[in-house]
């Protein structure tokens, strides 16, 4: 009865699966090797903004000061309040009022499929998610290194919608 009531337990446990333990060991396998604790370590933020000049002291970068009102926000369509519904068409809407001011992107919680290209103009653009934690943005694009040049094209550039004459535009070989 306790192992059964242990297992309800278990598998109604409120804590999401990309907030759980990882529970893979070291080394894992050849194709998939896994760190141990100890060269895991390394990979933490005070190693990894680490000065790369001996005893000089970590990047410690200071909080960003958020305006009362960005000057955009990326959200579900029909949301109060929301501008635009990707990242990108945010991006470009920053570019295209070519002001040397800084843009400020909120980028409500949700998960934002695709790739967001922020090319060199005046000013400066911060994109920040509006929730609670980190975890409640997501940004990514599932690729493939093994890809061929084609389809990371057809991937990254979908309808081409980074072409020339466009506010962001990505010139791929």
């Amino acid at each position: 009865m306790s192992l059964a009531f242990g297992v309800t337990l278990t598998a109604c446990s409120s804590t999401p699966p990309d907030q759980r333990p990882s529970d893979q060991t070291a080394p894992g396998t050849s194709s998939r090797p896994i760190l141990s604790a100890k060269e895991a370590q390394n990979f933490d933020a005070q190693h990894y903004f680490a000065s790369l000049t001996p005893g000089a002291a970590a990047w410690n970068p200071s909080p960003i000061t958020l305006p009362a009102q960005p000057d955009f926000v990326v959200g579900p369509a029909g949301t109060q309040g929301v501008t635009h519904t990707t990242i990108q068409a945010a991006v470009d809407a920053a570019i295209i009022k070519r002001t040397n001011k800084r843009q400020y992107i909120a980028v409500m919680p949700g998960e934002y499929q695709g790739t967001v290209y922020v090319p060199a103009a005046p000013g400066g653009i911060t994109l920040y998610g509006t929730g609670e934690k980190p975890i409640d943005v997501k940004i990514g694009l599932s690729l493939d290194g093994g890809m061929s040049p084609a389809d990371w094209r057809h991937d990254v550039n979908p309808r081409g919608k980074y072409m020339p004459g466009k506010p962001c535009v990505v010139y791929v070989r």
